[in-house]
């Protein structure tokens, strides 16, 4: 059953994610879309007691709890209206990673000054304005900060990475904390060279089709 499987693999990155440093045993949230529903990790539950059946499926439209007996996570807003009005994501995973973290405590963007900002599109990583945590009003933050793009920064909270599957929205919040480590670095010891805005696209059109059998060769 699909349900099941997504469940398992969701839980097996859940735990991942602790795993690699990128979130506390209680922080952070994960979710997966299949057709009109999602299913999320549950509030409050530590990642040392997280199983696949505490995941629940919640009904992407009006918010509807359809399967699952414990709360979905307080964040469930915002990764409803990821699925709602950006529907090529099928995967969202909130971290409260450590650089990325410190980031969004600057309120401030992340530049293009490494080229692979480019594999989350063609401008700076954004940080959502701040608001309360849980609320329809960071869901809508959010969903300016993302549009367009596969991460953002949560301003004074954390970060978020969608993809088109689990393992890409892992693999996009591994990557997002690792150049925010490295612009963290750069600024404390200078201003870095940002790439111009006419690269940045070009990197963009290279990385849609990098890894691909059309892709040229490095």
């Amino acid at each position: 059953m699909e349900g099941n499987l997504i469940k398992n693999i969701l839980c097996k990155t859940f735990v991942k994610l602790y795993q690699a440093g990128l979130n506390t045993p209680k922080s952070g949230n994960i979710s997966a879309r299949i057709g009109n529903t999602m299913i999320i990790s549950p509030s409050g539950v530590a990642v040392s007691d997280i199983t696949p059946e505490k995941f629940i499926e919640v009904k992407i439209g009006d918010g509807e709890i359809v399967n699952g007996t414990l709360t979905p996570s307080s964040e469930w807003r915002f990764h409803h209206d990821i699925y709602n009005y950006f529907t090529e994501n099928k995967a969202v995973i909130h971290t409260h990673s450590t650089y990325a973290t410190a980031l969004s405590c600057l309120n401030i963007e992340l530049p293009s000054f490494h080229y692979m900002i480019a594999t989350f599109g063609s401008g700076p990583v954004k940080c959502a304005r701040y608001e309360t945590f849980g609320t329809p009003e960071l869901s809508l933050s959010v969903r300016d900060a993302i549009k367009d793009r596969k991460v953002c920064l949560l301003a004074n909270h954390g970060a978020i990475a969608v993809g088109e599957s689990i393992s890409e929205a892992y693999d996009n919040a591994v990557l997002l904390e690792e150049l925010a480590k490295i612009y963290l670095i750069s600024i404390s010891a200078g201003k870095p060279t940002l790439l111009p805005k006419e690269e940045m696209l070009e990197l963009k059109n290279k990385f849609t089709t990098y890894g691909k059998n059309n892709d040229s060769k490095a």
